[in-house]
């Protein structure tokens, strides 16, 4: 099990308090996405899970420890999802927080990304 570093580099590690986001790999494309999901944070994690994604796999996400998320964390998700399928793979979302599922489900991203 591997730990990636927080996204903000510089700052104090505050992730395991919540307060930062932060994704960690659990296992063969298996990986745990907490803190916050928002404009702050998301540049940082699309970066990490680039690097981190293989990208003609199935790559399952945990958001279990996602504290709030706002349309960029949304954003981010889409993204991954759209990546991973144009390689013929696919995201797969786990511990969906209910705000995420009201936002995706408002801007009708709730099908692209499996939450139905």
């Amino acid at each position: 099990m591997s730990e990636v570093a927080p996204s903000h580099p510089g700052d104090r590690d505050t992730h395991a308090s919540g307060h930062e986001a932060g994704i960690q790999a659990v296992g063969d494309n298996q990986f745990v996405l907490s803190g916050p999901l928002s404009f702050a944070s998301v540049r940082d994690l699309w970066q990490r899970g680039q690097e981190l994604f293989d990208k003609g796999a199935i790559v399952s996400l945990d958001l279990g420890k996602v504290t709030h998320t706002d349309s960029a964390g949304l954003a981010l998700l889409v993204d991954w999802a759209c990546v991973l399928q144009r390689a013929k793979g696919r995201l797969e979302l786990r511990n969906v927080p209910q705000q995420l599922q009201v936002i995706a489900r408002t801007s009708r991203m709730d099908e692209l990304l499996q939450l139905n």
